[in-house]
């Protein structure tokens, strides 16, 4: 039996781990509303908080709000305002993706599962609509997280430019962010909570009709770590790709969210030309083979992350390199420069992705190469 608090503005109560997890499985509760971070556990976070569960030592409690109730479905929604992570690595768990002391979840008896499935967990049912008091969960949100895993810089932009189409067209880049194709783009409850209600129908429909898929998938395998990826690195590097080629200047920071608003209108306008020369450049990275380089940890040397936005900038910012490069040449003249690589290149190269003095002379070196690979 819940208890009322504050004026009954939310109610205490508990849930033990094996209703959570069947309310996960049949899409009940949601548990990755937009707003959240990703997720951000490694395997020691993980495993200690499985941990904490089989040893029956209490948790912090989760933050819920109640949505509306499908009547199709006869299903009422159970939005997670804080928890994403605990969740996450419940269902990961259960679903075997790691062990725990050497056992997986189908290795425990069925007294230690039982034990797992009965444990529970302190919910805060707060007396909000998830899909009308936005703003006042998006704070109680940023509140609740302020002293836990310290948001990068990044994270908060994503936080607070939620609805801003540059942040929403740079995370789609990176794949931080999925707009699937819909077929009339309407929407039930539950993935207009997920996917974010601030995002516009026209922004949707533009996005609903480019292949991010390709793009994401090549940065993703070929140049970001999964841990890099996790950081926000290749969202943040995509908006100061795009903040760059606005701006047609280096510069030597993150920009801060001013900065952010005040270009959107001018992105917001060329983002399909943006979008365009981001393909093009892939399907030029795909079709050259890149040299090999020895000396650095990651053989593809111009791969690594600040070559490659270097590389991608170089051809944002003079065009005419992507509508005339000659690949056979250009990989001739990548691997001339290889064999004879400048020290200052080398350490550019290694130091600050951020770093203005970095970011030009890369560029000026990257520019060299690609007016010599004309045809």
């Amino acid at each position: 039996m819940g208890s009322e608090i504050l004026g009954g503005k939310y109610k205490l109560n508990s849930e033990d781990i094996g209703n959570l997890e069947s309310m996960m499985k049949k899409g009940e509760l949601i548990y990755a509303p937009y707003y959240q971070r990703n997720f951000v556990w490694d395997m020691k976070d993980q495993i200690e908080f499985i941990e904490t569960i089989l040893l029956g030592y209490p948790c912090p409690e989760i933050f819920i709000a109640e949505g509306k109730r499908d009547l199709e479905k006869n299903i009422k929604y159970i939005h997670v305002i804080d928890g994403q992570q605990r969740l996450t690595t419940i269902k990961r768990f259960i679903n075997n993706e790691f062990s725990v002391k050497e056992k997986f979840y189908k290795e425990l008896s069925d007294e230690e599962k039982t034990k797992f499935l009965d444990y529970e967990i302190g919910t805060v049912t707060l007396k909000l609509n998830p899909e009308q008091d936005i703003s006042e969960i998006e704070e109680i949100f940023r509140r609740l997280n302020k002293n836990k895993h310290t948001l990068n810089e990044t994270e908060k932009r994503v936080s607070l430019l939620s609805n801003n189409n540059f942040m929403l067209f740079a995370r789609l880049l990176s794949g931080d962010l999925i707009i699937k194709q819909d077929e009339d783009l309407e929407e039930n409850e539950e993935k207009l909570f997920i996917e974010n209600p601030f995002i516009t129908l026209e922004f949707k429909k533009w996005a609903s009709d480019k292949d991010f898929k390709k793009i994401v998938e090549y940065i993703e395998e070929r140049v970001y770590t999964p841990n890099q990826i996790k950081q926000n690195y290749a969202t943040k590097d995509i908006i100061d790709i795009i903040g760059t080629y606005i701006k047609g200047s280096f510069f030597s920071r993150i920009l801060d969210e001013d900065e952010i608003v005040e270009l959107t209108d001018k992105v917001d306008k060329k983002k399909t030309k943006i979008f365009n020369l981001f393909s093009k450049i892939i399907d030029i990275f795909r079709e050259t083979k890149f040299p090999t380089y020895n000396y650095s940890r990651k053989k593809n040397y111009f791969m690594i992350r600040g070559n490659f936005f270097s590389l991608v900038l170089a051809l944002m910012l003079n065009e005419e390199f992507i509508e005339n490069i000659d690949i056979k040449l250009f990989e001739k003249n990548l691997d001339i420069f290889l064999k004879t690589i400048p020290d200052e290149y080398v350490q550019a190269a290694k130091n600050s992705v951020m770093d203005k003095k970095q970011r030009e002379l890369r560029h000026k070196y990257i520019s060299e190469i690609l007016s010599k690979s004309l045809n």
